[in-house]
């Protein structure tokens, strides 16, 4: 019978998020970093099925595109500029369509826990 040994990876870490891993440690939510990390890849890995589920969805069978048109503050295009200015996405329209799976997840997440279920169970 073979015994798995956790293997050991590192990465370079900006230090608030190093922070907020010790707040998580501190607070006895888990034990350790690593318990930290091990529970939150599983989630990734959930959410990122999941978009990918609902972006099949989003874009089935190559479905036309059409403009949307909706009203938004100031402070809320700014915070669209920050993000992109972040790199995280390239563009405002990629941003606000990422904001709005994110959005679906978390409804679908409060009101129906199973719908968007993908992968293991």
């Amino acid at each position: 019978m073979r015994v798995r040994v956790p293997r050991m990876l590192s990465l370079h870490m900006p230090l608030g998020m190093v922070y907020l891993l010790d707040l998580a440690v501190e607070r006895g939510i888990f034990a350790n970093r690593s318990e930290v990390i091990r529970h939150a890849i599983p989630l990734l890995y959930r959410d990122l099925a999941r978009i990918r589920y609902l972006l099949g969805i989003a874009s089935a069978a190559n479905q036309k595109t059409m403009i949307v048109s909706f009203h938004l503050t100031d402070k809320q295009l700014a915070m669209l500029d920050d993000i992109v200015a972040m790199k995280i996405v390239k563009d405002r329209s990629e941003a606000i369509r990422f904001a709005i799976l994110l959005l679906l997840l978390r409804l679908a997440d409060e009101h129906h826990p199973s719908t968007f279920t993908v992968g293991y169970r």
